[in-house]
């Protein structure tokens, strides 16, 4: 993993984080990651001591720390939850995550954060709609699919 992969994944648990998707266990294994690909800043190898920071504020804390490596922050909620969007549909959109699963993400996503919750009507819609018709189930489906592929195309 390059400088600049370190740097996304980092990013993206701290988005995770930001947004309640994210705890010691994936802030340690981004680290456990770096240091397997030989990095040697402090702040990032501080990362797989996770498990003993005691408080909300120190995790973050550690993320915080090893983004500005590079000079970066935490993203704020708001830019977190557009990072864990475009993650979830480029998952759709590569058939890494079932639709429903995805789906459910995205609108639990919409349930947080206020300002992105327009944006994911859609998929809001259509996962309520796969929970409500089971007979339509493969429809939804491939609406949510679409709907990924489309999020990605506007972006």
């Amino acid at each position: 993993m390059g400088d600049q992969a370190l740097r996304e994944n980092i990013r993206l648990v701290s988005a995770l984080f930001e947004l309640g998707k994210a705890g010691w266990q994936e802030i340690r294994l981004v680290g456990e990651a770096a240091a397997g690909d030989g990095s040697t800043a402090v702040q990032v190898l501080n990362l797989m001591d996770a498990s003993k920071a005691s408080t909300y504020e120190e995790l973050g804390g550690l993320l915080g720390d090893a983004l500005l490596v590079w000079g970066d922050v935490r993203p704020s909620l708001a830019e977190a939850s557009f990072l864990a969007i475009d993650r979830i549909a480029h998952q759709l959109d590569e058939t890494r995550v079932s639709p429903a699963e995805g789906a459910r993400q995205l609108r639990e996503i919409a349930r947080l954060v206020p300002e992105v919750a327009e944006m994911l009507r859609p998929m809001v819609f259509l996962i309520g709609e796969w929970e409500d018709d089971q007979s339509n189930r493969t429809r939804y489906e491939a609406d949510i699919v679409a709907e990924a592929a489309r999020m990605l195309q506007g972006r």
